[in-house]
């Protein structure tokens, strides 16, 4: 599987799609970092480390659109059939996929928070950055095994990148629509929404950025155990999935 995984590696890392990533993920976060304060119509700004936050929204987005074409790519001109003939199994596919985007992603998160740090002004204590971070890491990690499962089980390039993409906008302005609802229903429902939104990774991104209710997060250590328990999950199913899949 470690071959797999440098191979999946070393095309990622060739990718003009996921270079531009960086670049972008690199001075778009620097600039709101810079400017954030002055350029966001936002009054609850404490430091300029929030004001990036709101970029961090970037990294599942772009992994939304670049795990669909990069691993949808497998399927075309018949790659993962070609490994499971040269002897490899499923599982090493499947894993070292998912291990490839997931080293993209915290390479990613790794590039915005330089960035942040190096556009900041006024930064918060080395914990709050640090755990932000952290629970950033789980979200993401929860949010692309989903996207993986998808890439994996789906051979259709341009069907897979319009469900990712779908998925992005459909998940977030779900989270949005659940925070807003909470204010004028009753405790019962207000609590499902609740749990909803902390499952949803992008429910998970609000609780840590300036337009999200702070009040409805669960506690960090919960939360990344959510995710934890996501990735398991999602990745057991899409493990499951293409095990049955008929790859031609």
């Amino acid at each position: 599987m470690t071959e797999l995984f440098r191979s999946y590696c070393a095309r990622m890392f060739r990718h003009k799609l996921y270079i531009f990533g960086l670049a972008a993920a690199f001075f778009i976060t620097y600039y709101i970092s810079a400017n954030g304060a002055e350029i966001l119509p936002l009054h609850n700004i404490h430091n300029d480390f929030e004001c990036a936050k709101l970029a961090s929204l970037g990294i599942p987005a772009f992994f939304s659109l670049f795990t669909a074409i990069f691993l949808g790519a497998e399927y075309f001109g018949g790659a993962i059939r070609n490994k499971l003939i040269c002897g490899k199994t499923r599982h090493e596919i499947y894993y070292a996929s998912f291990g490839a985007v997931a080293l993209g992603m915290l390479i990613m998160t790794a590039v915005w928070a330089t960035a942040a740090l190096l556009g900041a002004h006024i930064l918060p204590d080395a914990g709050e950055i640090a755990l932000c971070i952290v629970r950033m890491i789980f979200y993401n990690m929860a949010n692309l095994s989903l996207l993986v499962l998808i890439s994996m089980n789906i051979d259709k390039e341009g069907l897979v990148t319009a469900i990712g993409i779908t998925s992005f906008q459909a998940s977030f302005m779900a989270a949005i629509l659940m925070q807003a609802i909470m204010g004028i229903t009753g405790d019962g429902t207000s609590a499902v929404l609740r749990a909803l939104i902390n499952v949803i990774p992008y429910g998970q991104w609000l609780s840590v950025s300036l337009i999200g209710d702070q009040s409805i997060a669960l506690p960090a250590p919960v939360q990344i155990v959510i995710s934890a328990v996501s990735v398991v999950v999602i990745t057991y199913a899409g493990l499951r999935l293409m095990e049955k899949k008929d790859i031609r």
